[in-house]
């Protein structure tokens, strides 16, 4: 999967290790509903204690307010780093999140 190799990455000390070239997989699709927006930064060693983990971490609480007349916005460090993986993506599908 995405985070598995991105989750090996970092234990091999590449932490801000990225999947460049990702993107959408139909040219010109559109979607329409209520935002719920998750904005990535760079990771920083220094602040990277304090975020908290696993469920409770930011991006699963916005996973969390999606349903399916919501769509989920995230904004990336760059114009084509993937923000998620497989785990990440079964939850929005599991949530029936509208886009």
């Amino acid at each position: 999967s995405t985070q598995g190799l991105i989750d090996g990455l970092w234990v091999m000390g590449w932490p801000s290790s990225y999947i460049e070239g990702a993107r959408p997989l139909g040219k010109g699709m559109k979607m329409v509903g209520r935002a719920v927006t998750v904005r990535f930064v760079p990771q920083r060693p220094d602040i990277g204690a304090d975020k908290p983990a696993g469920a409770n971490s930011p991006e699963y609480e916005a996973f969390e307010k999606c349903g399916p007349k919501e769509v989920l916005v995230m904004s990336s460090v760059g114009p084509w780093e993937s923000v998620g993986g497989d785990i990440k993506f079964l939850r929005l599908k599991q949530r029936a999140v509208g886009g």
